[in-house]
């Protein structure tokens, strides 16, 4: 139905159904249309753009991001999943051998003993991960803290719409206020990014013809009353925004990924049927 739109709230309780779907889908290697892209815009270490990517190339779409997708990420992003999951073990782990009142020194063949040797391989393995994880999350902040984020995004399409590259989606992820989204690399304020898109394809207005949706992946970034409206109403192409009212799937939850991509399989569905 013309000028309609839809807003998008959803609650933890729906991600394991949908976060099923997307693991259903392997690694993308499909041709992709370089006239139509997702682009994607990340504040903190959540790396969920690799999903987005994916999605993106599922849709048969061009993906592009910022900070940019740098060398090593891949390796990066499995240190980062990997190491919250030794943290937790190796928390898990502490807490038993405080119950139990254990000594560093247990006598050999002794739960005490078993505990404080698993401790030791986690901690090399944390310790590991670190070494592959860190280095490279360090090396983004350095790169990217060297711009602001609304200048690189707006860099980017400006970019894009010299090229005649018509966006179809726009992520933005982080933490949130309801106003804007944040983290390590920065903040990217809603407005900023409203008036960019705008102003980068003025004089080429048909190319946001194709611009439908918005997904505000963050904590708090969607008020159901009046988050959308302000999008509709700078960027009249949208129909569909989404976003979490409280909490969303944490950086380190799986689930974050998976989610993100399944919604960007299902919402052009969706808008079709609007």
């Amino acid at each position: 139905m013309k000028n309609s739109w839809l807003v998008t709230v959803l609650s933890l309780s729906s991600l394991a159904v949908i976060a099923s779907i997307a693991s259903a889908h392997a690694t993308c290697n499909r041709p992709v249309d370089p006239k139509r892209a997702v682009i994607f815009a990340g504040m903190n270490e959540a790396f969920i753009e690799r999903a987005a990517a994916e999605g993106a190339c599922l849709r048969g779409e061009s993906f592009y991001s910022i900070p940019k997708v740098q060398p090593g990420e891949e390796n990066a992003t499995k240190a980062f999943y990997e190491r919250t999951r030794l943290a937790e073990e190796y928390n898990r782990l502490d807490t038993v051998f405080d119950k139990k009142e254990c000594q560093r020194d247990a006598a050999p063949g002794t739960p005490c003993a078993l505990i404080t040797a698993r401790i030791a391989v986690v901690q090399k393995a944390l310790d590991a991960a670190d070494s592959i994880y860190q280095p490279f999350w360090n090396s983004v902040i350095t790169t990217y803290r060297k711009s602001s984020p609304i200048n690189e995004y707006s860099i980017l399409l400006k970019d894009l719409a010299a090229k005649g590259i018509r966006p179809t989606t726009l992520v933005l992820s982080g933490h949130s206020n309801g106003a804007k989204v944040y983290g390590t690399l920065g903040n990217l304020y809603f407005n900023e990014v409203q008036s960019a898109v705008n102003a980068a394809f003025k004089g080429n207005e048909t190319l946001l013809s194709d611009l439908k949706q918005i997904l505000l992946w963050g904590c708090n970034t969607m008020n159901p009353y009046s988050g959308g409206n302000q999008w509709v109403k700078l960027i009249p192409t949208v129909s569909v925004v989404f976003g979490f009212q409280g909490s969303a799937p944490g950086s380190t939850n799986p689930a974050s990924p998976a989610l993100l991509q399944s919604n960007l399989l299902m919402l052009p569905k969706l808008n079709a049927a609007l």
